[in-house]
């Protein structure tokens, strides 16, 4: 009995959505985290521009 009583407590905490702030909040700060660290890298790891210029001084 004591066991469906602690089942029932864990499922209220879930189903009761002032609670659900935590969880939320963890996963938008690790997705932005991801998604900066993605952005990071790839500023990081483009190649240099290169400084090219044609006969008509005409930089590209």
């Amino acid at each position: 009995m004591d066991t469906q009583n602690n089942g029932s407590k864990s499922m209220s905490y879930i189903m009761n959505t002032k609670n659900w702030w935590g969880p939320l909040t963890f996963i938008l700060v690790i997705s932005l985290l991801g998604v900066g660290m993605i952005g990071y890298q790839t500023y990081i790891d483009a190649p240099p521009m290169a400084g090219f210029s044609d006969e008509k001084q005409i930089r590209f």
